[in-house]
């Protein structure tokens, strides 16, 4: 299965979200089985399996890290965001100059169409 598809496939909640960006933010955690177990199923997390941390002190059991597969899911996501801001944002351009021209094109086509108006009648 390709990356596309998996990252696509993950549906998160706004704990599980809050819980992954905690993880993120500090390696090594402690969690509850009962907590990481949806993220653990998805593999957006993985047991901690260093052994010795940064300053060589030992790893707590069920500690928790975030995967790889969590790395490339918020890149995903943070460019399908961008994305979707960008075509957001097109639309509106794009109505704004058809409007302006249009409007620009009838104020100075105005005193031509009066007067053509005026000698035909």
């Amino acid at each position: 299965m390709d990356r596309k598809s998996l990252c696509d496939k993950i549906i998160l909640t706004k704990s599980e979200k809050r819980l992954l960006h905690r993880i993120s933010k500090h390696p090594h955690m402690k969690c509850s089985r009962e907590e990481i177990w949806p993220l653990y199923e998805m593999d957006l997390v993985r047991p901690d399996t260093e052994g010795v941390d940064a300053f060589n002190a030992p790893i707590p059991k069920d500690t928790y890290c975030v995967s790889e597969l969590y790395q490339i899911y918020q890149s995903y996501r943070t460019e399908q965001r961008f994305w979707l801001i960008l075509k957001s944002l097109w639309l509106p351009i794009v109505v704004s100059i058809i409007t302006n021209l249009s409007t620009d094109g009838i104020q100075w086509l105005w005193p031509l169409i009066r007067q053509w108006l005026a000698s035909s009648l």
